[in-house]
């Protein structure tokens, strides 16, 4: 399933987390705002938008507006920052917006001890008070320093789950199935799945479907597609599986977000 989330109230937000028991995410999600997701204890794997990046304490995952994303690992601690484009556009220069938003050219960043020890200082004082803009310069300014630190993470299985899911990423409106994975990448089906469950927390299936689900939106803004042609383009045999995915995703039937969207 993938979900959407809005934050009405705040166009900045800080949130901190303890989970002794690890877990996963029960939904592929995505949201209006940029993520800054700061990890502090623990060890997790991070899907973001058909990259797999693996996160260690003090390492950081960065994610745009409305890129769908999941995590699951071990037990952990983390930090997160969301900001909107409102609060940059409210506070800084069209040339310091720009700076800022640099920082998401890339999905992860590795700070060393003293830089990380500052930055989450400097986070607890941004969340006594939101207003404090220079604050957030400071913290970006850090991370900005840090973007060149080196990070581990390499073993073949999580590489061969990176390559598997770019493929994924440019033929999830074709692919015939799990046969075809299993034979372009020589792996058996049984272990492809177990495979990638572990990485990313998501059935294949799962995540297929996030993305034919994403680019539904899509056409339902920005096309004059029926809903059984878009089913269809999207890869679903049938329109009313369509149908009954996306009313799970998003709440509310493609005709009802069709009309709240279009542009």
């Amino acid at each position: 399933m993938v979900e959407f989330y809005t934050d009405t109230l705040m166009d900045l937000r800080i949130d901190y987390r303890a989970n002794n028991s690890g877990g996963k995410m029960d939904s592929v999600h995505y949201h209006d705002a940029y993520e800054i997701y700061i990890l502090e204890k623990g060890e997790r794997k991070y899907l973001i938008d058909g990259t797999l990046i693996s996160l260690s304490a003090q390492e950081i995952a960065l994610i745009k507006p409305f890129e769908f994303h999941s995590t699951e690992g071990s037990s952990y601690s983390r930090y997160v920052l969301y900001f909107k484009e409102e609060y940059l556009d409210r506070y800084f220069s069209a040339e310091g917006k720009a700076v800022i938003l640099s920082l998401f050219s890339q999905k992860k960043l590795t700070l060393d001890a003293k830089n990380y020890a500052h930055l989450i200082e400097l986070l607890v004082e941004l969340n006594k008070n939101h207003e404090d803009f220079l604050l957030l310069g400071e913290i970006i300014h850090i991370m900005l320093s840090c973007r060149d630190l080196p990070s581990g993470h390499n073993d073949e299985e999580s590489s061969l789950i990176a390559r598997i899911i770019e493929y994924l990423g440019q033929n999830y409106l074709v692919l015939t199935g799990l046969d075809e994975l299993s034979s372009l990448f020589f792996i058996t089906k049984s272990h492809l799945c177990r495979l990638f469950k572990r990485e990313t927390g998501l059935s294949v299936i799962t995540y297929v479907n996030a993305k034919k689900l994403q680019h539904a939106t899509e056409e339902l803004c920005f096309s004059r597609k029926s809903v059984k042609k878009i089913a269809e383009d999207c890869g679903f045999h049938s329109s009313m599986y369509f149908c009954k995915l996306f009313r799970e995703s998003f709440g509310l039937s493609p005709a009802k977000y069709r009309k709240n969207h279009q542009i």
